[in-house]
């Protein structure tokens, strides 16, 4: 019987949910433990002792995806009654959650900021907002559920606000890692790097990089970006848009309109983003909800300076000189004034070095272990 169940619904993305759960069959699996990982789309593993439990379900409406993965996936742990469950999604039975996706009550809290009027009334009738709703609240009503994982404070906070009646000493905080370490032959000698990633992705080294990276670009904030920029001086800046959107045509008809078009670059998906960080002076995300954007530790280790919203729980981890928390994103003068003022500080290699340093606790390695720690106390 497997000591540890690990509740992942969908495999196929390589965002930070799905990081971290390999991470943490990793460091399972070395600790002897058995564990078998809930899902309903199996990837292949680079790790042999990594058992799956697949089921089937509908692919489509999504809502019913999420019901009978749910559905499945408590009918066949309770099988196991002395089992640990550790569930990553909108799953109803688990003794540990960890809450990487935020609570869905205050996303669409958030989300009413920027939809109009008619999409806000929606919200009470789309039948996957209250799936997800039925699930979240459903989840934490659960006796079963021993202790809640949040990766930042904010969420936290929001745990409190919306569903009050959990327990506060069943809820931690362990802020998102990064691959610290790993990064260190990619940040060495960055400067000198430069040189020849100006010239591969056709970027002008005597204007500000500013960096955007992100899949939902609604939700990330790239339109405010765009409205800022096109009051700032066209000689001084280049904006990289990395990552994908399926509204995308709409963003770059906007740079076209507003004649930005030699400012502003798409780049889509990259993997790895290294070339991005060591071009980029400034990294800016006006999201409008991120629980915790793990791009904000990968910027930061490779020695770029953040501007990010309040909205984004990533925020805690920054300080003055290597950071900015923008408090109002609709304020577009307040990002355009940051903006301005971050065209006047590039990337040094001593200011690089500083904000690198910043986030040296929060390698992997101890992340893992404290995560770990809090798992099978």
């Amino acid at each position: 019987m497997p000591e540890f169940f690990l509740i992942k619904n969908h495999l196929e993305k390589s965002g930070g949910l799905e990081k971290s759960l390999d991470r943490i069959s990793s460091s399972l699996i070395q600790k002897d433990y058995s564990i078998e990982i809930l899902t309903s789309s199996k990837k292949e593993s680079s790790i042999p002792a990594l058992n799956f439990k697949t089921f089937t379900t509908y692919k489509k409406p999504h809502f019913l995806q999420l019901l009978s993965f749910d559905r499945q996936v408590r009918s066949y742990l309770k099988n196991f009654p002395h089992s640990t469950i550790l569930g990553f999604d909108r799953t109803t039975w688990q003794t540990h959650m960890r809450l990487g996706n935020g609570i869905h009550a205050s996303f669409l809290e958030k989300r009413a900021l920027f939809d109009t009027f008619i999409k806000k009334s929606t919200y009470f009738m789309n039948p996957l907002h209250q799936t997800i709703l039925h699930l979240e609240k459903k989840a934490f009503q659960n006796p079963l559920l021993q202790t809640i994982l949040c990766n930042s404070f904010m969420v936290k906070e929001e745990i409190e606000k919306f569903y009050p009646f959990v327990e506060s000493n069943k809820i931690f905080v362990l802020h998102n890692g990064v691959e610290y370490e790993e990064m260190a032959p990619y940040f060495q000698n960055w400067s000198e790097k430069r040189i020849f990633l100006y010239q591969k992705h056709h970027l002008n080294p005597h204007k500000h990089q500013f960096l955007f990276v992100g899949n939902d670009f609604k939700r990330k904030g790239l339109l405010l970006v765009l409205q800022s920029l096109f009051h700032l001086n066209p000689e001084e800046y280049e904006l990289s848009v990395v990552g994908s959107d399926k509204n995308i045509n709409f963003y770059k008809s906007y740079v076209k309109k507003h004649n930005l078009e030699s400012n502003v670059k798409f780049f889509g998906i990259q993997r790895p983003l290294y070339d991005f960080f060591i071009l980029a002076d400034t990294y800016i995300l006006p999201t409008f909800y991120d629980p915790f954007a793990n791009v904000t530790l990968e910027a930061l280790s490779m020695g770029v300076y953040v501007l990010t919203s309040s909205h984004n729980g990533g925020k805690e981890v920054l300080k003055a000189g290597i950071g900015k928390v923008l408090e109002n994103i609709l304020d577009t003068d307040c990002l355009m004034t940051n903006l301005k003022a971050r065209i006047n500080s590039p990337k040094t290699k001593e200011s690089a070095q500083i904000i690198r340093n910043s986030v040296k606790d929060y390698d992997f390695a101890n992340h893992m272990d404290k995560l770990i720690q809090w798992l099978v106390k």
